[in-house]
């Protein structure tokens, strides 16, 4: 079995005025991939 669950602070982030957006300009509006992670397992 699994709970599951999101949250997120954008409600109050726009309440507050503190909610901003603006597009990324590079690449198409993408972050490039500079990485990828791979877990050490102990």
């Amino acid at each position: 079995d699994a709970l599951l669950f999101c949250a997120n602070d954008l409600p109050i982030m726009e309440k507050l005025g503190l909610q901003r957006e603006e597009e990324y300009p590079s690449n198409h509006g993408y972050q490039q991939v500079v990485g990828e992670f791979s877990p050490v397992l102990a």
